[in-house]
C-alpha cells in the first residue's frame, strides 16, 4: 500500500504537474536564443524551468522508491525538499542526495585529507572553527569545493553551460562557507534572524539556485546569458494586457507606467499557475513528511511538517483511511488518466 501510494503520487507530480509546465518553459528559452528577453518573460521561464524539474526530479524520486517497495525493496531518499533550504549548502544535502554523497565521498573527502596531510607536513596550521586564515579557506574550502562542483557539472553534460552552471554552484557553497566562517569569528549565531531572516535566506538560496537553473536548461552560454540578461531587467520592463485587465492590478500598473503588450510568453493565467505551485512546494510537506509515519525510504526519518501543529485540519499526515485512499483514488485517476491518453515525456534526468 505504502509503495503503490508513492509511486502513484510520483507518477502525478510527473503526468500533470511538471509536463504540463514543460509548455512554459520551451517557448522561453527557444526566444532567448534569438534576442534578450524583457523582465516578466524571462523570469517566468526560469521559474517554470525550475519548478518542472523540481517536480519531474521529486515525481522520479518517488516513482522509484514506491515500485522498490512493491518489490520488497528500499531505496535512499533522494529528494527532500530542496527549494526550501536556508543556504546553497544545506540545498545540496537535499538535492539528487545520492549524487552529493558519492561527490562528497569520492572527490571532496579524499581531496581535504590530502590537502591536510601536506599542510600538516608543512608545518602549517590547520583551520578550526572561527580561526581561519584566508590562505587556509583558499586551500582547504575553496579549492575541493570548486573542484567537486566542476566535476558536477561535467557529470551532467559535455557543454560549456554545465561546467558553468557547477562552477557557478561551487562558488556560491564556497561563499557560503565563508559567510559561516566569518560569523563563527564574530560570535553571531549561525542562523537568526526569526521568521523574517529564514523567509529571506530560502529566497536568496532559491534565487541562486535558479540563476544556475538556467545554464542548466540552455542550449548553450549565450542563450543563458541572453535570459539572464532579461531577469536583470536590461532588455526592459513590459507587461501582457491580461495583467492590465485584471482588477486590482490595472490601477498599478498604470501608476507604475508600464507599457503594455500582447506577449504570449508570460500572461496572468501561467503567474498564477507558477504562484500555486510556489505555495505547494514552500507551505506543503514532500511526500516523505507526509507519509512519515510508515518506512518509505531507506533510514529515511522526516521530521514533522509544520502542518501536524493543527491536528483538526483533515489529511495533514497519510494513514491508511477512507479519506487518504479517497484523495489517492482522485489523484491516481488523473495521473493515469493523463499517462493512458498522452505518452509523458522522458524524466529530464534521464538525458545526464
Amino acid at each position: 500500500m505504502v509503495g503503490g501510494t508513492l509511486f502513484l503520487l510520483g507518477l502525478f507530480k510527473k503526468v500533470m504537474i511538471a509536463d504540463q509546465i514543460s509548455a512554459y518553459v520551451a517557448p522561453v528559452f527557444a526566444a532567448g536564443q534569438e534576442a534578450p528577453l524583457t523582465l516578466l518573460p524571462a523570469w517566468g521561464g526560469a521559474v517554470a524551468y525550475a519548478l518542472q524539474i523540481y517536480f519531474d526530479f521529486s515525481g522520479y524520486t518517488d516513482m522509484a522508491i514506491g515500485l522498490g517497495l512493491l518489490f520488497g525493496i528500499s531505496l535512499p531518499p533522494n529528494f527532500d525538499s530542496p527549494y526550501k533550504a536556508r543556504n546553497i549548502i544545506e540545498f545540496w544535502s537535499r538535492w539528487h542526495m545520492t549524487l552529493t554523497r558519492f561527490l562528497t565521498a569520492y572527490i571532496y573527502n579524499p581531496l581535504v585529507l590530502r590537502l591536510t596531510r601536506t599542510r600538516m607536513r608543512a608545518g602549517k596550521p590547520l583551520p578550526r572553527r572561527g580561526r581561519m586564515t584566508a590562505g587556509a579557506f583558499a586551500s582547504m574550502v575553496a579549492f575541493p569545493t570548486i573542484l567537486t562542483m566542476f566535476v558536477s557539472g561535467f557529470w551532467h553534460g559535455a557543454g560549456w553551460q554545465f561546467i558553468v552552471f557547477g562552477l557557478l554552484h561551487g562558488a556560491f557553497i564556497t561563499v557560503a562557507h565563508a559567510w559561516h566562517a566569518l560569523k563563527a569569528r564574530w560570535g553571531w549565531p549561525a542562523e537568526g534572524g526569526g521568521w523574517l531572516g529564514h523567509a529571506a535566506a530560502v529566497l536568496l538560496t532559491f534565487v541562486c539556485v535558479i540563476v544556475g537553473l538556467v545554464f542548466f536548461r540552455a542550449p548553450d552560454i549565450p542563450t543563458a546569458l541572453r535570459i539572464l540578461e532579461g531577469m536583470a531587467g536590461l532588455g526592459g520592463v513590459v507587461v501582457d494586457y491580461s495583467f492590465y485587465e485584471t482588477r486590482g492590478l490595472h490601477g498599478v500598473i498604470a501608476l507604475l507606467g508600464l507599457p503594455l503588450t500582447v506577449d504570449p510568453l508570460f500572461r496572468l493565467p501561467q503567474a498564477l499557475v507558477l504562484a500555486l505551485l510556489l505555495l505547494v512546494v514552500w507551505a506543503l510537506p514532500n511526500t516523505q513528511q507526509w507519509m512519515r509515519h510508515y518506512r518509505t525510504a531507506l533510514e529515511a526519518r522526516p521530521g514533522a511538517s509544520w502542518l501536524e501543529r493543527f491536528p483538526a485540519l483533515p489529511l495533514v499526515v497519510w494513514r491508511p483511511s477512507l479519506a487518504c485512499g479517497a484523495l489517492v483514488g482522485v489523484i491516481a485517476f488523473f495521473a493515469l488518466a493523463r499517462a493512458l491518453s498522452v505518452a509523458p515525456s522522458e524524466f529530464l534526468y534521464f538525458q545526464f
